[in-house]
This record gives structure tokens, C-alpha cells and sequence, in this order.
């Protein structure tokens, strides 16, 4: 039996691993996510911001789906789960980024114009109404 062969069996044994970059994804979610929740926004405008505590709502939810569907695929094996989401890790992480310079500019520190750069929370009043 080769070294090659018995790492391979090794290899088969283990739990597929967490990368660094969906390491960096959960953490890009859930700090997105605190960014949201713990900052406050600037205020803008008349009329008070809807939806914000179903915005918060959400984005802690997709940090938590990301963690348990990264947990699952490790501690049950499920390389069919971790797979695509380790293909994806860096989009995730870019996609964590930019909407968190988003959220930043536009809610928290109001340095665009406010009817025509809307925060995230925006898109979700503007599909629930």
C-alpha cells in the first residue's frame, strides 16, 4: 500500500474542513449583521425608517443559516453542503463588504443623498409596500 493510498483513506475518514474563507464569510455575516443592529443611523428626512427591526431580522438570519449550513457540512459529513459553499466563500465575503460600505455610507453616516442613495432596508420597504 503506497503513502498516497493511505492518505487518500485518510482522507475519506475526515470531516471535510472549514476553510479560511467561509471562516471569514461567517464572520463577514455576522459582523454585517452587528453593524446593522449595534450603530446607530443618522437621521434623514421627515419621516422615520420602516422595516428596520425586519431588516436586522433578516441579515441575522442569513449570518445564522450561513453558520448552521457550514456547521452541518462539517460535523455531518455533508461535503455535498460545504462544497458549493466553499466555491462561493469569496463571494460571500465581497458580497458581506459591500453591502456592509452600503450600510455604512448611506444609514449609518448619511454621506450620500438620502432619496437617491436608500439604504439596504430600503429594497425591503420598497417590495413590501
Amino acid at each position: 500500500m503506497s503513502s498516497e493510498t493511505v492518505s487518500l483513506a485518510r482522507q475519506a475518514g475526515e470531516p471535510p474542513r472549514i476553510t479560511l474563507a467561509l471562516q471569514l464569510a461567517i464572520v463577514g455575516w455576522w459582523a454585517l449583521a452587528a453593524l446593522m443592529i449595534y450603530w446607530p443611523d443618522k437621521p434623514v428626512g421627515f419621516a422615520a425608517p420602516r422595516f428596520v427591526s425586519e431588516t436586522h431580522q433578516l441579515f441575522v438570519l442569513l449570518a445564522a443559516a450561513l453558520t448552521l449550513a457550514v456547521l452541518a457540512g462539517r460535523f455531518l459529513a455533508l461535503s455535498s453542503l460545504l462544497q458549493p459553499l466553499r466555491r462561493a466563500a469569496r463571494w460571500l465575503i465581497a458580497l458581506a463588504l459591500l453591502l456592509a460600505v452600503w450600510e455604512f455610507v448611506t444609514a449609518k453616516l448619511a454621506l450620500l443623498p438620502a432619496p437617491f442613495f436608500a439604504p439596504p432596508r430600503a429594497l425591503i420597504e420598497a417590495w413590501a409596500t
